[in-house]
């Protein structure tokens, strides 16, 4: 009975035993796991993402989001557009609307692939996209799930522009709300800019580009509107260039009138996100706020008209300094060699002292100088070059150039496509794209193209 006893004892204390060291390992391979994101719907803390994506900016109260969204628990500047769930799907609008008269920049990185919480071979999907819109239901506009991203399908976001990075192929005959452009090397992920309607076809995607999968890890995905410049030789309609950034590349999209696209010149801007029958844990980190700019057309103007006033104002003092002095002022320099003699003619002489006044006067010469400070902060602004190319009347329906390149036109009188070799005009500083051209003006003796090259993504 002794010895059961002590049996029995010593199986309950090593049984304690194995129970706390079980314990204080989980414990210790907790506290060293890395925690870089957490679910909000369950208020569990877990490891979403497999890294930080950076930024510090909180965006908790900066949308109104419908749907499955949320910012993430721990990242204040992540908002998680759908969680690794099947047939979810969510719309964020931003609550400041974006005039479209000012430049527009908008600095993410988006998440596209499987929680690192969970262990699966399936390719991600939906993905994500970003829209700018007018429709009728403002920040509570939405739509399908899966294919749809939230913004196609019968209910679809109106007068709108998506710029869509879909990382799931749907190739049906018969799409119920998108059908998506193929890859002739078999890749998947793709970005487009899309008008959305009730079914987007594949021939509906716009300046379509297919990416490898960028597995578990931040892309940056940034994204730019430059407003056209009015002025003498561009149509007063308002439209305007927008960029966008994903990985290295940048894509840029010109759209000629934003009233026929958006039926206005204010716009909500926002993010969606979707999954359906597979999934993805689809998030976007803000790296700042989305940021209006004044319209960058307008200060070039006055800074040009900067040096001239500096003329005018050095004018109107001079006269009035010069003709009082004239007088005394001439008599001494006539006698230069008697200088010594008549030393206190000039002491007794008040009038000689007016000549320090034009200093002062000179004083407010520099306050115009300031003027051109727009210049230097054009250029953080519009990382772009524009160039205005003129073509001139050569013979019927032929122009050149100013290099004497001759262009040439099918049907002149209806403003047919000019073939102009843009990269012949592309500014000499290295690290320049092809062009883009903006806009034209034709008339009966010249023709204006302005075009705009982009920068090359860092």
């Amino acid at each position: 009975m002794f010895r059961g006893f002590s049996l029995i004892r010593r199986k309950r204390i090593f049984s304690k035993l194995t129970v706390l060291s079980l314990v204080s390992s989980l414990v210790a391979s907790a506290l060293a796991a890395p925690v870089f994101g957490a679910s909000a719907q369950t208020g569990a803390v877990q490891s979403d993402f497999a890294e930080a994506p950076g930024g510090s900016v909180d965006i908790s109260n900066r949308f109104n989001r419908i749907g499955d969204s949320y910012v993430d628990n721990t990242l204040r500047n992540v908002l998680v557009t759908t969680p690794d769930v099947v047939e979810r799907q969510s719309v964020s609008w931003y609550l400041e609307k974006m005039d479209l008269h000012n430049a527009i920049s908008i600095e993410t990185k988006v998440y596209l692939d499987h929680s690192v919480q969970k262990k699966t071979t399936e390719a991600p999907a939906d993905g994500i996209a970003f829209i700018m819109q007018n429709d009728p239901r403002g920040v509570k506009a939405t739509a399908s799930n899966g294919e749809g991203l939230s913004i196609y399908g019968a209910d679809y976001v109106k007068n709108a522009l998506a710029i869509e990075i879909d990382t799931y192929g749907n190739y049906e005959s018969s799409p119920k709300a998108s059908n998506d452009p193929r890859d002739a090397s078999g890749k998947i992920t793709h970005s487009a800019v899309v008008v959305p309607a009730a079914v987007v076809r594949a021939e509906d995607h716009q300046n379509v580009k297919f990416y490898p999968d960028f597995g578990k890890k931040w892309v940056t995905f940034n994204i730019k509107w430059d407003p056209a410049q009015n002025d003498a030789f561009t149509s007063p309609v308002l439209g305007g260039l927008l960029t966008y950034t994903i990985g290295t590349e940048t894509n840029a999209y010109k759209i000629d009138d934003v009233e026929k696209v958006f039926g206005a010149t204010s716009v909500w801007v926002g993010f969606s996100g979707a999954t359906g029958s597979q999934t993805s844990l689809n998030a976007i980190a803000f790296m700042d706020l989305p940021i209006q700019e004044p319209e960058p057309s307008a200060p070039p103007v006055k800074p040009s008209e900067g040096p001239p006033p500096v003329e005018p104002s050095e004018e109107p003092p001079v006269e009035p300094s010069e003709e009082p002095p004239v007088e005394p002022s001439e008599e001494p320099p006539v006698e230069p060699s008697p200088s010594e003699e008549p030393p206190v003619a000039p002491s007794e002489e008040p009038p000689v002292e007016p000549s320090p006044t034009p200093k002062p006067t000179l004083a407010p010469t520099a306050t115009p100088k300031p003027s051109p400070t727009p210049r230097p902060s054009k250029e953080p602004v519009i990382k772009q070059r524009k160039v205005v190319i003129f073509y001139f009347k050569d013979s019927v329906n032929s122009f050149r150039n100013r290099i004497g390149e001759e262009v040439r036109f099918q049907d002149y009188d209806s403003n047919a496509a000019i073939d102009v070799d843009l990269d012949k005009f592309k500014p000499a500083d290295p690290g320049y794209q092809s062009g883009v051209i903006l806009n034209k003006t034709l008339s009966a003796d010249f023709i204006t193209i302005n075009v705009v090259y982009l920068p090359v993504a860092n």
